[in-house]
C-alpha cells in the first residue's frame, strides 16, 4: 500500500498562470526576433535565455510560494542589466521588460507592479555608466524612461484585467467577505462600547443632555416608504413631526440639505418650544439619521449648542451606523439559519416520518380482520405520525415566515391564515400599520412572538376561534392575539413557550401581558413603546 500527497490546483489561479505565461512568451518571442537583426545578436541572446528561463520557471510557481515573489524581480534586474551593454537605446531588451511586468500585475496586483517598476528603473539607471561611449545617453535616458513607464502601465492594465477576470467567480466574494468578517471581529473586540443601534441611539441622546438640557428628543432612522421612523424616543410617547423624507417639514429639511434646522418660538399643545434637527452623516453619502431634540424653553439652542450638538452627532453617527450594519449582518445571519434548518427539517426527519407513514398503511392493510386490537393500535400510530408530520410542516412554514418585503401585517396575515386554516380555526384579522415601518428587529420579534402565541392556541386550548390585531404607529406597536379555547393556568404560565415569548418581549423593551379572556380562552398582548397613538 502506497500513500502519496496530491496537491490541489486552483482554476482561477490556473486560468490566470496560462494567460500571464502566454503573454511573456509573446513578448519573448519579439525581443528574440529583435535580438537576431540587432548589432548584437549573440550577446543580446546570452542575455535573453536566462531571463527567459527565469520568467517560465517563476510563471510556473504558485502565486502565493516564495521563490515567485523574487523570481520575477530577479528577472526584471537581469533584463534591465542587459540594456546598457546590447545597445542601450537600440536594445532588444528594452521591449521584453513588458513580458515581466504584465506577469508581475496579472498575478500579484498593482502593489508588486509597482515594486517591479521601481527595480527596473534604479537597474536603468545604474546601468547608465555602462552604456558604450558611441551611445547617444540622452537617446539612452529617454528610450529606458519610456519603456519603464510603458511597462508600469502595462503592468498595471494586467492587474485591473485580473480583478476583472476574478470578480465574479463566488470563491472570489467569499473570500473578500471572510477577509471584511474577520477584520469587523477583531475590531469589534477593541471597541469601547457595544454593536446595539439602540444603546447608540442612547447614548447619543445622554451626551446632548450633558451638553444642553431638552425635554424631549429621539433619534430617527429611514425605512423602505421613504420615511424616518424612531429609533429610540425619550421624554415624550412621541414627537409629533411630518416623518417623510421629501416635502418642506423639519425632518426633511435637515435630511435633504445635510445640514441642522433649528425653530424657536415653535407652537406646541402645551404653548412655544424650540426645535433642533441634526443629520448623522453617512460614511458612505448623505445621512443615516436624524436626531431631534425639543425644549419647552423658547430660546433654547443657541449657536454654540448648535455646534456642540453638532460634532457629538458626527462622533455618533459612525458608532450608530456601525450597530446598524452589524444589526443587518447579524439579522441576514440569523434568516439564513433559519432557512437551513427548515430544509434539514424538511429533507431529513419531515421525508422518514412520510416514509414510516407509508410502511404503516402497508402494515394495517396486511393484518388479518380478525384483529381489531392490532388494526386499533396501527390506526392511532398512523394518526400520531400523520399529526407529527403536519406539526413539522407548520415548523418549517414558520421558520421560512418573516416580513421583508411586503412588512409585518403582510407576513403575520398570511401566516395566521395558512396555519388556523389548516388546524380549521376561523381567523379574525384586524390590521393597523402607519405607513413608516418598525425597525427590522422589532418586526422579527414581534412575528415570531405572534407565531407563538397562534401556536399554542392551536395546539393546547382547543380553540374554534382566533382573534389577531395588530397596530402599528412608530415607535408604538401593539399586538393582540385571541383565542376562545378552554384557557391558560398557572403551570402554562410557566411553560417554555411563553418563557421564549417574555424573552423576546424583554429584548424589544416590550410589555407582554397574558390574561384570560372572557368568557372563554386566553388573551397574549404586546405593547411596544407604550400604548398605540
Amino acid at each position: 500500500m502506497s500513500v502519496e500527497t496530491i496537491p490541489l490546483r486552483d482554476a482561477t489561479e490556473r486560468r490566470t498562470q496560462i494567460v500571464a505565461g502566454t503573454v511573456r512568451l509573446l513578448v519573448a518571442m519579439v525581443a528574440a526576433l529583435l535580438a537576431a537583426v540587432s548589432d548584437q545578436p549573440l550577446g543580446t541572446l546570452a542575455w535573453l535565455v536566462p531571463a527567459v528561463m527565469l520568467g517560465a520557471l517563476a510563471a510556473s510557481q504558485p502565486r502565493a510560494g516564495w521563490f515567485w515573489r523574487w523570481a520575477v524581480l530577479l528577472e526584471l534586474v537581469i533584463a534591465a542589466a542587459a540594456i546598457p551593454v546590447t545597445g542601450g537605446s537600440r536594445s532588444a531588451m528594452l521591449p521584453y521588460l513588458l513580458g515581466p511586468m504584465f506577469g508581475a500585475g496579472f498575478r500579484h496586483g498593482a502593489r508588486v507592479v509597482a515594486i517591479a517598476g521601481g527595480v527596473a528603473a534604479a537597474m536603468l539607471a545604474i546601468g547608465l555608466p555602462l552604456d558604450p561611449v558611441r551611445a547617444d545617453r540622452r537617446d539612452y535616458v529617454i528610450a529606458a524612461a519610456q519603456w519603464c513607464v510603458l511597462g508600469v502601465l502595462f503592468g498595471f492594465v494586467a492587474a485591473w484585467a485580473r480583478v476583472l477576470a476574478t470578480s465574479e467567480h463566488p470563491a472570489t466574494h467569499y473570500a473578500q467577505v471572510s477577509r471584511l468578517l474577520g477584520e469587523l471581529r477583531a475590531r469589534a473586540r477593541r471597541l469601547p462600547g457595544s454593536l446595539d443601534p439602540v444603546s447608540a441611539a442612547e447614548t447619543l441622546l445622554d451626551e446632548c443632555a450633558e451638553a444642553t438640557p431638552y425635554d424631549r428628543g429621539a433619534v430617527f432612522l429611514p425605512t423602505s416608504a421613504d420615511r424616518l421612523a424612531p429609533l429610540v424616543v425619550r421624554g415624550a410617547e412621541r414627537i409629533d413631526l411630518d416623518t417623510r423624507v421629501t416635502g418642506d417639514g423639519h425632518l426633511a429639511q435637515a435630511w435633504q440639505s445635510g445640514a441642522a434646522v433649528r425653530e424657536v418660538g415653535r407652537r406646541v399643545r402645551s404653548g412655544m418650544a424650540s426645535l433642533l434637527v441634526v443629520p448623522l452623516p453617512s460614511e458612505e453619502a448623505g445621512s443615516s439619521g436624524l436626531l431631534v431634540l425639543e425644549s419647552a424653553a423658547e430660546a433654547a439652542f443657541p449657536a454654540n449648542v448648535v455646534q456642540q450638538v453638532g460634532q457629538l452627532a458626527l462622533a455618533a453617527a459612525g458608532r450608530l451606523e456601525s450597530a446598524l450594519l452589524f444589526d443587518e449582518i447579524r439579522r441576514i445571519a440569523t434568516v439564513e439559519e433559519r432557512q437551513r434548518v427548515a430544509r434539514e427539517i424538511h429533507d431529513g426527519i419531515a421525508q422518514e416520518l412520510v416514509y414510516v407513514g407509508y410502511e404503516l398503511d402497508a402494515l394495517g392493510a396486511e393484518l388479518d380482520l380478525r384483529t381489531p386490537a392490532a388494526r386499533d393500535t396501527v390506526r392511532r400510530t398512523r394518526e400520531h405520525v400523520t399529526r407529527i408530520i403536519s406539526e413539522l410542516r407548520l415548523s418549517i412554514f414558520t421558520l421560512r415566515t418573516a416580513p421583508e418585503p411586503g412588512g409585518l401585517g403582510a407576513a403575520l396575515g398570511e401566516y395566521v391564515r395558512s396555519v388556523a386554516g389548516a388546524a380549521g380555526i376561523a381567523v379574525h384579522i384586524t390590521l393597523s400599520e402607519d405607513p413608516a415601518r418598525l425597525p427590522a428587529d422589532a418586526e422579527a420579534e414581534l412575528l415570531r412572538i405572534a407565531q407563538e402565541a397562534v401556536s399554542n392556541a392551536r395546539k393546547h386550548a382547543d380553540a374554534r376561534n382566533l382573534w389577531v390585531t395588530l397596530e402599528v404607529n412608530p415607535p408604538h406597536a401593539r399586538l393582540r392575539v385571541e383565542d376562545d379555547g378552554h384557557g391558560i393556568d398557572s403551570e402554562a404560565q410557566r411553560g417554555f413557550g411563553l418563557d421564549i415569548m417574555r424573552e423576546r418581549a424583554e429584548r424589544l423593551g416590550a410589555t407582554l401581558r397574558v390574561s384570560p379572556r372572557h368568557p372563554t380562552g386566553t388573551c397574549v398582548e404586546v405593547h411596544v413603546g407604550g400604548a398605540t397613538g
